[in-house]
């Protein structure tokens, strides 16, 4: 998550203690979000002075949500630490950052390496035949010496007997493949769709032989073409679900999906299930004591 905090002033009537205030209730959000939390932005506050007031309040308020501030040189040109990033240290998210030196501006840029792996890919198993290496003459020869030597065959004799030809002269083969799972909207444009990528491949290929400016601007409006019928596609299939919606349940359903928002957990995951009663009992005395001090 990218945050910016514009420096205060009186123009934008932005405050340090309107920060400080509203900071824990965004990490309260954040920690009821579901997976692994980083927060990455420039906060305009100095965290290499922890004895400054506010400094040593978003200090506190990073230990009462478990979270760790990473960056440790200089990110500006004044020699202060204005750009964060915050991070939970039991999910070992963060590997390490790094400050790049050299570079003309007022901020440093922040480098950080992440451990972050690609969710692995789930594979079927295809049953194939190479259809089109079968020996015409040979499979055709072979049908009709199996159609005169049967007698009245019944329909599931015949259905044996072809197939094991079939499999002689084009074995069936298992091969691994990557599943892919088609959007909802994709089955009422999926036959004009691949007749138009088929086009546009063809195009791409004689405007790679040719180099001529006039095939190029074919294959660019074949592209733009297949755009358009994806988004047409799309628009009028959620437009359809929104319409028949009866209840609001079945509205929240739809917007969710399109916006690929996914049911989240209301408990944290970052803190063992033993640990969480006596977390929000902490959390909630400190703040009803920080509110207490206050007034």
């Amino acid at each position: 998550m990218f945050l910016y905090r514009p420096p205060p002033s009186k123009r934008n009537k932005l405050t340090d203690s309107l920060f400080l205030t509203e900071f824990p209730d965004f990490l309260e959000y954040c920690n009821l979000q579901r997976g692994k939390l980083l927060i990455l932005g420039d906060f305009n506050m100095h965290f290499d002075c922890p004895t400054n007031p506010n400094t040593a309040r978003i200090l506190d308020i990073l230990q009462t949500f478990n979270l760790e501030q990473a960056v440790s040189q200089p990110t500006h040109q004044r020699g202060h630490i204005l750009d964060w990033i915050l991070y939970r240290e039991e999910e070992r998210l963060l590997l390490s950052c790094i400050v790049k030196h050299g570079v003309s501006s007022d901020h440093l840029p922040v480098l950080c390496y992440l451990d972050v792996s690609r969710p692995k890919q789930q594979s079927v198993f295809q049953t194939t035949r190479n259809i089109r290496a079968i020996d015409r003459q040979a499979f055709k020869a072979d049908v009709s010496t199996l159609v005169t030597t049967l007698d009245q065959p019944t329909a599931d004799q015949l259905n044996d007997q072809l197939r094991a030809l079939l499999d002689r002269h084009a074995p069936a083969t298992q091969r691994k493949v990557p599943q892919r799972r088609l959007s909802p909207w994709y089955s009422a444009v999926a036959s004009q769709l691949r007749a138009l990528k088929q086009e546009k491949r063809r195009a791409e290929r004689q405007w790679l032989r040719s180099g001529l400016t006039v095939h190029r601007q074919i294959f660019n409006d074949l592209k733009h073409k297949i755009t358009r019928l994806v988004d047409r596609a799309k628009t009028t299939f959620y437009s359809s679900k929104i319409t028949v919606s009866t209840t609001c349940k079945e509205l929240f359903s739809v917007t969710n999906r399109l916006m690929n928002k996914t049911k989240c957990t209301q408990i944290p995951s970052s803190v063992p299930i033993s640990q969480l009663p006596q977390r929000f009992s902490d959390f909630f005395c400190q703040k009803n004591q920080h509110h207490t001090a206050e007034h």
